[in-house]
């Protein structure tokens, strides 16, 4: 009876040691994996000659003349030497306060900040929100220097009221209106309607 009680704890140790090696090492193996990765990323990135520097977490403020203030924030941001001035971001976000209080988000997948304009191109997975107006797009410009967003390619505008399909809409931020347009004039804007 002895023997029989000392191989069930002896089964119930190992059964327990293999769940918790297995748990705990499986899941850092896999976040090691991850981790090599992004190392590797990050070198392969370093070692391109072209590339003067690799930064995480960057963070863009400023405003324009026009009472328009912005920050546009990037996990990483990649500086070429031939291009000083042009920041290539991803994993972007950008909020921008407009002078009526209205406040604009932005989210992409990649931009690209000029550090001279403080114009951004964001490209990839967009999504805008102000108020209850949702806009996702294939390419969001937004051009401090003429007070514009330009939103083009695969436009889609969401809001209470309904749906908006077009090819590019531009929003003049001070004006407070917008100018929609489809590439081929004999196309149509789509507008479909919510009750």
């Amino acid at each position: 009876m002895k023997k029989n009680l000392v191989v069930q704890i002896f089964l119930v140790i190992f059964a327990v040691s293999l769940l918790f090696f297995t748990y705990f090492l499986g899941s850092s193996e896999k976040n090691n994996l991850k981790m090599k990765k992004e190392i590797a990323e990050k070198e392969s990135a370093l070692s391109n000659p072209d590339v003067s520097s690799l930064v995480e977490n960057v963070s863009y403020v400023g405003s324009n003349n026009d009472q328009i203030f912005f920050e546009i924030k990037s996990k990483v941001s990649e500086i070429f030497n031939d291009k000083p001035d042009l920041s290539y971001m991803k994993n972007v976000t950008a909020t921008i306060r407009l002078a009526d209080g209205r406040v604009i988000y932005i989210k992409a997948d990649k931009a690209i900040y000029n550090k001279l304009t403080n114009d951004t191109s964001f490209t990839k997975n967009i999504v805008a929100t102000e108020s209850d107006n949702q806009i996702t797009c294939d390419n969001l410009d937004l051009v401090l220097t003429e007070n514009l967003i330009k939103i083009y390619n695969n436009i889609n505008i969401t809001n209470k009221t309904g749906v908006l399909l077009a090819d590019m809409v531009k929003i003049n931020m001070l004006e407070k209106n917008a100018n929609i347009f489809m590439y081929d004039n004999k196309s149509k804007v789509k507008l479909k309607v919510q009750n």
